[in-house]
């Protein structure tokens, strides 16, 4: 954050417009550049309370199937909300933000590149860096992301459910204990390591049985801990249907396994068999029913 300031005061002394300035100079009709119609920005306001509206109405559901249908709607959401925000960026074309991320990138290629595995010489100088051909700089930058894709947070969490990590898992109580350190001398990766494990010791103390299916999936266990009253709901609704009432509508043996609930047989409920049973349609206290709602 300090290198990128640095930069944006460097830019700014040299009078290269920062995003804020260039659009009130545009505004001003101090320079010209296109816009994103009102309707534009609507349109992006409506898909960004869109994504918010998906993220909260998953926090209602339960079952597998429904989850996975909700995380597919998400991931469409934001994949066009992207293209939206995207597009808004173009249009403004290159400003001193822009410029100083790009040359941030460059600084931490430089100072993550060396001759020696002691660390102790760069491999790259400014200077040599600034004057690679782009074919070579393209090369660098790809690998570079390759590199460092593998410590992104979705990573980092399935290393923490892999077998070999479970002594680690036991045994982190804190900071000291487990890197010998305190939080100030950590790197960013670090923190984040400790922090993910201390979130999954917790999850997996909570004393209630984790599905086999899910324990390797991150996101999934995730959802399967925040959702504990889903579970409870589940259970309830299959215990009235053992003693004859109304079975957990639409859900599958996979559901079930997910919410670590047993298969009971006559637990679960079809829309197609219900309305065969009840002669061919539902009213809505029929529906209301199937839905565990009395």
């Amino acid at each position: 954050m300090n290198k990128l300031m640095a930069i944006l005061e460097k830019l700014a002394a040299k009078m290269i417009l920062s995003k804020k300035d260039k659009i009130i100079a545009a505004m001003n009709k101090k320079i010209d550049i296109p816009f994103a119609s009102e309707e534009d920005e609507k349109e992006i306001k409506t898909q960004e309370n869109f994504v918010e509206k998906l993220l909260y109405n998953k926090t209602a559901l339960y079952l597998k199937s429904q989850l996975d249908q909700q995380d597919k709607l998400i991931d469409e959401a934001r994949e066009k909300l992207n293209k939206k925000l995207k597009q808004k960026e173009g249009l403004v074309g290159n400003t001193a933000e822009t410029y100083a991320d790009k040359r941030c990138f460059d600084l931490y290629i430089i100072n993550s590149l060396f001759y020696d595995r002691k660390f102790t010489k760069h491999y790259f100088t400014r200077e040599s860096f600034d004057n690679l051909p782009s074919s070579e700089l393209n090369e660098i930058s790809r690998m570079y992301h390759d590199i460092f894709k593998s410590f992104d947070d979705n990573e980092v969490q399935k290393l923490i459910l892999e077998d070999f990590y479970n002594p680690f898992l036991n045994m982190c109580e804190g900071v000291m204990d487990f890197f010998g350190r305190p939080a100030c001398q950590l790197s960013h990766y670090q923190i984040k390591l400790f922090a993910y494990t201390m979130m999954f010791k917790g999850i997996f103390a909570s004393g209630e049985e984790i599905p086999h299916s899910i324990k390797k999936d991150p996101q999934k266990i995730i959802d399967w801990a925040r959702n504990p009253k889903g579970r409870e709901r589940a259970r309830e609704v299959l215990d009235k249907a053992a003693e004859g009432g109304a079975g957990l509508f639409g859900a599958t043996k996979e559901d079930l396994e997910s919410l670590g609930v047993e298969m009971r047989g006559a637990g679960t409920v079809s829309l197609q068999d219900a309305v065969k049973k009840k002669g061919g349609s539902l009213n809505m206290q029929d529906l209301m029913k199937l839905s565990g709602i009395d």
